[in-house]
């Protein structure tokens, strides 16, 4: 169940990265999907294919990439509602605490314990989030 925990703890710090490269990827979405309908306003460096044979193996890779991309998305997108979910599992103030710790990287315990007066050490704090995630992963059975 540790390994569990501290997957947990490492993905919150992955969260940044979820939410900007899943707005990176449907950005190459769009482009793609813009392509596969003929607009070429997106990628005007590439000039138009004079060869049927050359428009439709184009017109193939294309969707290839489409379907790989709106893969990747969704795994994406699982993983950060899943993080989401996670976040929202904890009431206020320790809900702020995970961000600021695992998803922010911008604080301590100590000096979160001070902010929002939490009357617990840092140790307990800790055993206390370990004990919620822990509830967090039993409820939803993973």
């Amino acid at each position: 169940m540790h390994e569990k925990i501290q997957y947990f703890k490492n993905e919150l710090k992955n969260y940044n990265y979820y939410k900007d490269r899943l707005k990176e990827l449907q950005f190459q979405l769009e482009k793609v999907v813009y392509q596969l309908e003929g607009v070429r306003g997106v990628d005007p460096s590439r000039p138009m294919s004079k060869s049927k044979a050359t428009g439709m193996q184009n017109f193939f890779s294309l969707m290839k990439k489409e379907e790989a991309l709106e893969n990747e998305i969704k795994i994406l997108a699982d993983k950060f509602e899943l993080l989401n979910d996670l976040i929202t599992w904890f009431d206020y103030p320790y809900n702020k605490v995970i961000i600021s710790i695992y998803v922010d990287n911008d604080s301590t315990y100590e000096k979160l314990i001070d902010e929002y007066n939490i009357n617990y050490s840092d140790r307990h704090l800790k055993r206390l989030i370990n004990k919620e995630i822990k509830g967090f992963i039993n409820n939803f059975k993973l």
